[in-house]
């Protein structure tokens, strides 16, 4: 299980020297090293999610013996179910999972960031990410592919873009793909992910159809990004600056 694996992680970054490992200096020959070690803040994003996922079915199940407690009370029973339904059913797990996406987002744009400055500051390169325009991913595969010498990629980059583009329709749209300036996409990216993961659909109390995140998208998109990282710090460890 995810929480086998983070137990794993946590016991070998305590022999690499506990919490503060990823704050050490990092030499060019260990980037992509350094870069593998943030798959422990991945793993304990994964925890987190299922823990929490954890607790909010608990709670489901604690507000079930709570209206067979009011079997006497019909109508009070009714208001409760009603209302409580509501929250455990759709409010509570949409605005966690919809956090959850922001939060990624905001942990992949910090590591993004940090690991073109170490390759800046490292390799004594004269142009920095802030010199370049866009949005943070545009400007983090410009810096990476014309400045750094990466020359091809293997990593999976459509798990950047994807987050980007989920995040952005929670931030910027409040969860309402039809606001969303990646409408199509995100569509078209629904149909693909198939039934189970993301959907387009209704929601309890609310008008109009929304991005609804499943338990399981969160979990699969991050095991995908700590994927991205590993296999991006491979690449890194071999490409030479562009002179």
């Amino acid at each position: 299980s995810w929480g086998s694996v983070f137990e794993k992680s946590m016991l070998v970054r305590s022999i690499l020297g506990g919490g503060h490992c990823l704050q050490r200096p990092i030499s060019g020959r260990q980037l992509g090293q350094a870069i593998d070690k943030y798959s422990f803040e991945f793993f304990a994003l994964i925890d987190y999610q299922e823990r929490m996922e954890r607790a909010m079915d608990q709670l489901y199940l604690e507000e079930i013996e709570k209206w067979k407690a009011l079997a006497d009370e019909p109508a009070v029973r009714f208001l409760r179910k009603k209302h409580e339904s509501w929250k455990l059913i759709d409010f509570f797990p949409m605005t966690f999972r919809y956090s959850f996406i922001v939060t990624l987002y905001i942990h992949v744009e910090a590591k993004l960031t940090e690991i073109c400055e170490i390759i800046s500051e490292e390799r004594d390169l004269p142009i920095r990410l802030k010199h370049l325009s866009g949005s943070l991913i545009e400007r983090t595969k410009r810096f990476l592919f014309d400045v750094a010498g990466l020359n091809q990629s293997k990593a999976d980059w459509n798990s950047i873009d994807e987050l980007s583009k989920v995040r952005d329709c929670i931030v910027h749209a409040n969860g309402d793909p039809y606001r969303s300036r990646d409408k199509q996409y995100l569509i078209d990216l629904t149909r693909s992910l198939g039934p189970g993961k993301l959907q387009i659909g209704t929601r309890i109390n609310q008008d109009g159809e929304w991005l609804l995140i499943e338990e399981e998208y969160p979990l699969s998109l991050t095991e995908r990004i700590g994927g991205f990282f590993r296999v991006l710090g491979s690449e890194l460890e071999k490409a030479s600056p562009v002179a």
